[in-house]
């Protein structure tokens, strides 16, 4: 026997049907969204991941073939403010995120930095550290070219047999004959019992007078933790060529050349030194309070002007057919301006002369000098040379836009 049923469908059934579909419908759409959203932001930062590493390796490369060493081992830091995909919002994408990426690498047949004095003054030479931010280059030298004048007489100096924790430099009054003494510099060398151990002076890093507790035969067992030590070097004839810290710093710089007086003290040297540069990443605790590099301040502002927009066209459109459409516009028309902040560590005048960019401040991206919140200088990237500080400014065009035209025989 066959039993036959019938399945009455009535308004409420039919409500709860639409009524699901919105909500399970709303959640798929989320959901899609949400994975294309993350899916944007991974895909964005990749590539800005490879595109730091291919131009740290693109200009180690152009420094090997024109033979100039300052960027054998490239590096760079790259920073974009990308819209972020904002499926949901009527304007569509508005809100930016920052991607951060650094890259370096060596593709450079040139080995060696500069150890001779035919290349100083030639700043090519030395090494480079590239940002990029929204598409403006700063370049900046990680350490730069000093001539050091040596003193004839003590002056503030202290004698080598006293504490000098301000200046690893010292005085010594009989080091070319009685009564004319020299400077003391100090070198770092290797702990080992080929240095010859000197507990009154080697072993006192900080030049402060608090020696370690080592014994007077200083044996290897007390000396085990130290990995190296001070040596000195009186500023006498021409100074050898390498690492010495001539100027007082407690930190090396590489000896280029050197002149000599007429009492045979060393007069003059010509240094590279890495904390000289535009940057100087040499920074340890003794410059416990010192903020350089990029700083965390960030800002971002919209700036509007005749024509600047926010439109939404939702609605019934009709053609010349009278084909109906269902109509859904959404546009921009507005500048973005964001702004970051480099604290240099030195002024070494390649980016302003005054309140003028110099030409080479101009191939850096450097558009002002100084009053860089004037009215007139507030959305260019400005070097404020009184604080050290390059203000990046990114001026950011956004029109982006989308339109969905969906035809339709029933008018809505």
């Amino acid at each position: 026997m066959i039993i036959l049923t019938k399945k009455i469908i009535t308004k409420n059934s039919s409500g709860q049907s639409a009524v699901e579909l919105a909500i399970f419908g709303s959640i798929l759409i989320f959901v899609i969204s949400l994975i294309f959203r993350q899916g944007l932001g991974a895909s964005n930062f990749m590539n800005t991941q490879l595109k730091a590493t291919r131009y740290a390796m693109s200009k180690s490369l152009e420094s090997s073939e024109v033979e100039k060493p300052g960027r054998s081992s490239g590096a760079t830091l790259v920073i974009e403010d990308r819209l972020s995909g904002d499926f949901g919002s009527k304007f569509g994408s508005r809100d930016r995120v920052p991607l951060v990426a650094s890259g370096s690498g060596s593709y450079s047949s040139q080995l060696f930095y500069p150890t001779d004095k035919d290349d100083y003054g030639d700043t090519t030479v030395l090494p480079h550290y590239d940002v990029w931010i929204n598409g403006q280059r700063i370049s900046l030298l990680t350490s730069n070219f000093k001539t050091v004048t040596f003193p004839t007489e003590q002056g503030t100096l202290s004698l080598c047999t006293q504490p000098h924790p301000n200046d690893s430099r010292c005085w010594s009054p009989d080091c070319i004959s009685p009564g004319v003494g020299c400077v003391v510099l100090h070198k770092i060398v290797e702990n080992s019992p080929s240095n010859g151990y000197d507990p009154s002076g080697n072993f006192d890093i900080n030049f402060n007078g608090t020696l370690p507790t080592v014994s007077t035969a200083v044996a290897d067992a007390d000396t085990f933790g130290f990995m190296w030590q001070w040596k000195e070097v009186p500023a006498v004839g021409e100074l050898e060529k390498g690492l010495l810290d001539v100027d007082g710093d407690f930190k090396e710089e590489n000896v280029l050349d050197s002149t000599v007086d007429a009492d045979g003290r060393t007069a003059t040297a010509m240094v590279i030194d890495r904390q000289d540069g535009d940057i100087d990443f040499t920074l340890d605790g003794r410059n416990p309070d010192t903020r350089i590099g990029l700083l965390t301040e960030s800002q971002m502002y919209s700036f509007t002007k005749s024509g600047t927009m926010y439109r939404v066209q939702e609605g019934k459109l009709f053609d010349a057919r009278t084909d109906q459409y269902i109509r859904n516009t959404n546009m921009n028309d507005h500048v973005d301006v964001a702004q970051r902040v480099l604290k240099l560590s030195n002024d070494t005048g390649r980016f302003c002369a005054g309140n003028t960019p110099t030409p080479e401040g101009t191939a850096n991206s450097i558009e002002a000098c100084n009053n860089c919140f004037s009215a007139t200088n507030v959305s260019k990237t400005c070097f404020d040379v009184g604080s050290l500080q390059i203000f990046v400014r990114s001026r950011i065009d956004n029109k982006v836009g989308r339109s969905w035209f969906t035809r339709t025989e029933v008018a809505p």
